[in-house]
């Protein structure tokens, strides 16, 4: 039987909905609340019974602005941490939605109870960042990833669980003639190389002639 979960509380609609298994067994339902083109902000609810009931919501941004969270982007890390990585468009200062997201994550360690958010937001001067998602990995770190219209996705690394994050750099699957899905290998070493291999923000040093101070070359492969 299809059954309503949330009625329409939002001003203008909800929707964008992340179910997530929290290891105290509970189930959180994450949520856009749109009230206005400049007010969307996730919500977070929990059930204790397998969906059959809701615990009131928490606002997951005390800050009213435009944020965009995909369906299925809410996670939770191994240390028990959950994690929402948002793009943050406009707010009414700036009332035209800007297509150059402003990404962040939003953090709980107290199971959705409180939320902040996290020290690092990225917004690139000639980069479209929009519905980001993150991933930890088997060695603990964090990759999150973005939509682009720049030809392959743009990921960032945190090792500190979402705190903080390196600056966002192309992912090494791009896309031939718009299309194709191709495997970059940006890792490319070896002082017989002919100069210039590579892509500049990702080659080794040695590529480019030069060996910083206090590194040896790397091994060749």
């Amino acid at each position: 039987d299809h059954v309503v979960v949330i009625e329409r509380e939002g001003q203008f609609n909800v929707m964008s909905v992340s179910l997530l298994r929290l290891q105290t067994g509970e189930i959180a339902l994450f949520y856009l609340r749109k009230n206005s083109l400049t007010d969307c902000r996730p919500l977070m609810r929990l059930s204790r019974d397998e969906g059959q009931t809701w615990s009131d919501p928490v606002l997951c941004i005390d800050h009213v602005g435009y944020y965009v969270m995909n369906n299925d982007r809410a996670v939770q890390l191994k240390s028990g941490r959950l994690v929402l990585p948002v793009a943050f468009h406009n707010n009414a200062e700036q009332a035209k939605f800007n297509p150059r997201g402003v990404i962040s994550c939003y953090l709980s360690d107290d199971n959705g109870q409180t939320w902040r958010q996290s020290k690092t937001q990225q917004q690139g001067d000639k980069l479209t960042l929009q519905e980001p998602g993150v991933v930890e990995m088997k060695d603990g770190h964090l990759t999150t990833f973005c939509r682009t219209p720049h030809g392959s996705q743009y990921v960032a690394y945190s090792e500190d669980q979402g705190e903080t994050w390196w600056e966002f750099k192309p992912s090494n699957v791009i896309l031939r003639d718009g299309e194709i899905p191709v495997l970059v290998d940006f890792g490319l070493s070896g002082r017989h190389l002919r100069p210039g291999c590579g892509t500049l923000e990702f080659c080794a040093p040695e590529i480019l002639g030069v060996v910083p101070k206090g590194h040896t070359p790397a091994p060749e492969h």
